[in-house]
């Protein structure tokens, strides 16, 4: 083997114990399981700790090491720069197999400095791989593609961690995962600047798999396919939020997905009080382009950008429902207090509040420009929505769609600044009035809106979990 003793300990004692005798072969037996080593099972793994922190990061890199399992016994302060060898590689196909328990402990300050894809404290994580209990405080990180504070590209399980500092990359850059096959869940980045040119998220870059009941607060900068907390999005993302900016110089760009434009893309249960402001197109409160679902969801934030800019949606041509917007929105073209652009997508029960203003055409309260889409049950309740041409109270221009069953805020000023809107039916694009005192009731909502799904009192608006305070200016005005 080795024949080598490393700075590591047994973990199958008490933790007083445990802590009295830190140097143990790694070759040690297990007890309770005769035939294994020390390492070689979670009940008894190889114990880390701030005298052998370096020799494990050595050691987790040989052939042996990738496969045995850890525990942290304390906190850790790594001192320097570019102070750490990422565990796990891609080129050679030499993934970490075994498992970290970060066990409540921290690591400060680490540090890596390259040229080199797959970085993070785990380079490349198999599909058994576990790391947990783990807090990464102050990382600072630079690498090419696939680079995370915690783990480049994981394929296992990521579970009850969090890292705070700076992450920089070119692509598949998160602030916790790079790109995720496997689960990431109660997990987040805290006051965290992540930046890449593309696929950048506060939490993971790429996400193939699934994240779940997690966060990311922070500054997340790129050009393409940045989301506050995904990048890119092909699997689940589910109870989670977001908290901060986002800013990009490109397209695809969400408070909480940048990119979701695959059928199987699931946005459930989330939320972004993220401020969003993107460069090109498809710019959203929560997500950037849909083609999948977004569901149960809401965005607080504003939105800006040039063109499919929406308070929670920028380009949708999937199923966007049971969700709202309160943020201000404004673009260009195809600007959309929920939605900037609607193609052959489906919006339902759904509504926004925020002020939307346009330098152009496609402007609506709600959807900005209907492309062969369904809109439906779904109300634009915003103080105003101003434009140059094709402005409507719930859509902008309803170009082969349909509109069912909408309805809009009867004091909603247009650019002019007064209330007179063409077409307020509840099957056209401005929508069959709401007064200030209807929306105090019940009966003022399409019944989908007040349904159990949504948390409702009279006198507020519909809320996901909570009920959502009506805005003065709404309150406030004279029928």
């Amino acid at each position: 083997m080795l024949g080598m003793f490393l700075v590591l300990g047994m973990a199958c004692e008490d933790r007083d114990e445990k802590r009295a005798n830190p140097l143990l072969n790694t070759e040690g037996p297990c007890p309770g399981h005769a035939a294994l080593k020390v390492g070689q099972h979670k009940d008894c793994p190889i114990l880390v700790s701030q005298s052998n922190i370096l020799a494990f990061n050595t050691y987790a890199n040989t052939d042996l090491g990738r496969t045995r399992h850890y525990r942290l016994v304390e906190d850790v302060v790594l001192s320097g720069t570019n102070n750490w060898e990422a565990i796990g590689t891609y080129r050679p196909r030499a993934p970490f197999m075994g498992s970290f328990d970060g066990d409540g402990h921290s690591i400060r300050n680490l540090s890596i400095e390259t040229a080199d894809s797959y970085q993070g404290m785990f380079g490349y994580m198999d599909t058994d791989a576990v790391v947990e209990k783990l807090a990464l405080e102050n990382v600072n990180l630079t690498g090419d593609t696939y680079v995370g504070g915690l783990v480049g590209n994981n394929h296992g399980t990521v579970q009850y961690s969090y890292a705070t500092g700076n992450v920089n990359g070119s692509s598949f850059v998160g602030g916790l995962v790079g790109a995720n096959s496997g689960t990431v869940e109660h997990s987040h980045t805290a006051d965290s600047v992540i930046t890449s040119d593309t696929y950048v998220g506060g939490l993971v870059g790429n996400n193939h798999g699934t994240v779940q009941y997690s966060y990311a607060t922070g500054n997340i900068n790129g050009s393409w396919f940045v989301g506050g907390l995904v990048g890119a999005n092909s699997g689940t993302v589910e109870h989670s939020h977001t908290a901060g900016s986002v800013i990009a110089s490109g397209t695809y760009v969400g408070g909480l997905v940048g990119y979701g434009g695959y059928s199987d893309s699931i946005v459930a249960n989330s939320y972004s009080e993220s401020n969003v402001n993107g460069g090109g197109q498809n710019i959203g409160g929560l997500v950037g382009n849909n083609s999948g679902t977004v569901q149960n969801s809401y965005a607080t934030g504003n939105v800006s950008g040039p063109s499919s800019v929406g308070g929670l949606v920028g380009n949708n041509s999937g199923t966007l429902q049971n969700s709202y917007a309160t943020g201000n929105v404004s673009g260009t073209h195809s600007v959309g207090g929920l939605l900037g652009h609607n193609f052959e997508g489906m919006v339902q029960n759904s509504y926004a509040t925020g002020s939307v203003t346009s330098s152009d055409s496609c402007v609506g309260g709600l959807v900005g420009y209907n492309h062969s889409g369904t809109v439906q049950s779904s109300m634009a309740l915003g103080p105003r929505v101003s434009g140059t041409i094709s402005v409507g109270r719930v859509a902008g221009i309803n170009f082969g769609g349909t509109l069912v069953n909408n309805f809009a805020f009867a004091g909603m000023l247009n650019g002019a600044g007064n209330t007179q809107w063409d077409n307020t039916y509840a099957n056209a694009v401005s929508g069959a009035d709401r007064t200030a005192e209807e929306l105090k009731t019940r009966g003022g909502f399409p019944s989908e809106l007040t349904s159990p799904l949504w948390t409702y009192e009279e006198g507020s608006l519909p809320g996901l979990g909570h009920t959502v305070p009506m805005p003065d200016w709404m309150a406030n005005s004279t029928p």
